[in-house]
């Protein structure tokens, strides 16, 4: 196992733990909520199974898919191979999912901002088939004023994508189409939910790691959605 994991890095402490942890509680929160009798759910991007952490009692199955980016799909198995209700299955493309399943929830947390643009639909098409009742997906802000938070703390600290002059300008306006995409970069939530909406019905979205806000002025945004009528 990584002795310095995605998660790991992630929840180490501080402001990034709150950050970061927020999008877990959230989802913990609104099944509970909505969803509260879910006995079967897939995710996409699952890396370690942390979700499980979150809402498992409930759960009679449960499939991950991910692309085992770091070995997430290694440590998810070695971490609940005492559970074999719960699978984890490599995916690099849509392809992967079995279309024949059916789920009632499926969860997709800060994973379509690192998919190529060309695989995203073919990604919600997948999920808008298996899923019976709702799709829980959050993803981060690059734009306005919290992608210039973000900006310049990395500029202090390190990391961080790279960004011309012009770009960190058009992002900071909300002007994505002008910032070139490469992982969070040019990453427009806006964006997603419209092409959300080809396959889903949106019924909230909301600001990360602080719901009551609204998604413009957090880091991260959350999205709830129902499958459209099969025609």
């Amino acid at each position: 196992m990584l002795k310095d994991t995605y998660n790991e890095r992630l929840f180490q402490g501080g402001l990034r733990r709150f950050v970061h942890l927020g999008r877990f509680l959230w989802l913990a929160r609104r099944i509970a909520e909505l969803d509260p009798d879910v006995e079967t759910l897939v995710e996409l991007g699952c890396y370690d199974g942390r979700v499980l952490e979150h809402v498992r009692p409930s759960l009679r199955h449960y499939v991950g898919y991910d692309a085992n980016w770091e070995g997430g799909l290694d440590i998810a198995k070695t971490k609940w191979a005492s559970h074999p209700e719960y699978e984890f299955r490599h995916a690099d493309s849509a392809d992967a999912f079995d279309l024949s399943q059916r789920f009632d929830v499926g969860v997709c947390m800060e994973t379509l901002e690192h998919v190529a643009d060309e695989l995203v639909d073919d990604y919600i098409d997948a999920l808008a088939t298996v899923i019976r009742r709702r799709l829980y997906v959050t993803v981060p802000n690059e734009k306005y004023f919290p992608f210039a938070v973000k900006y310049f703390y990395h500029a202090f600290v390190g990391g961080g994508e790279h960004y011309a002059p012009a770009e960190v300008v058009n992002a900071a306006l909300g002007r994505l189409s002008r910032v070139a995409r490469d992982g969070h970069k040019g990453f427009d939530y806006d964006d997603l939910i419209r092409r959300l909406e080809r396959r889903f019905v949106i019924d909230r979205v909301e600001g990360q790691p602080v719901p009551e806000l609204p998604p413009w002025v957090s880091t991260g945004v959350s999205i709830i959605a129902h499958p459209r009528a099969r025609s």
